[in-house]
């Protein structure tokens, strides 16, 4: 999906009444999938099944996405549905094979970005490859409500030295969060957390 200019690109998935109890709902599984805009935003908006044991908004397993602007906001939000009776699991990003999910610039059709990255998440799993973020603008992980409803763990985030600012969580969040690499960026970083536990080498600037 691609669009020319500053034209923004905005989707929506919204599985709330999907009726499946006994397995997965999710509101978005992309495969293999490139959203790009020359300097529009990009907004996910993807809501899990309400009734599902295995509800997410966004899911990839073992997939790619790469999410490409050179400066609009890319914003990512999973979106716990309405009358949840079910299993809220959250964002689960599980790449393909390493830096097959992408938010930025991807060296190619996206040579840079200044970007500003949103991921809004009550839950957030990233897992199994390393995830790129590839951009000079700020990134942000955090809860949609006022606290993650789970441990926070940011090993497996790539983030580039151009990164201008990184906040992990929100001010009211008492989860735990784990920075398990090193990260240096041009820029502060920002954790609100309960237990916070760093195991790699941290350079801001």
């Amino acid at each position: 999906l691609i669009t020319s200019g500053s034209g923004s690109i905005s989707l929506t998935g919204d599985a709330t009444n999907n009726t499946n109890s006994s397995s997965t709902a999710w509101g978005m599984q992309p495969n293999d999938a490139t959203i790009q805009t020359v300097s529009g935003d990009i907004t996910l908006d993807m809501t899990g099944g309400k009734s599902s044991s295995n509800s997410r908004g966004l899911a990839l397993d073992s997939q790619s996405i790469q999410l490409l602007s050179s400066s609009g906001a890319i914003t990512v939000r999973d979106i716990q549905p309405t009358g949840l009776t079910g299993n809220y699991n959250g964002l689960y990003l599980s790449p393909s094979s390493a830096n097959a999910i992408l938010f930025g610039a991807n060296g190619t059709t996206v040579p840079s970005s200044s970007s500003n990255v949103v991921i809004e998440a009550d839950k957030a799993a990233f897992v199994n490859q390393p995830i790129l973020f590839n951009t000079s603008g700020t990134v942000t992980v955090r809860p949609a409500g006022a606290s993650f409803s789970s441990s926070l763990d940011t090993t497996l985030l790539n983030i580039a030295s151009t990164i201008t600012g990184l906040t992990l969580g929100k001010e009211m969040n008492t989860q735990d969060i784990t920075i398990g690499s090193a990260v240096s960026i041009n820029g502060p970083l920002t954790v609100y957390g309960g237990d916070i536990t760093v195991s790699g080498n941290i350079d801001t600037t």
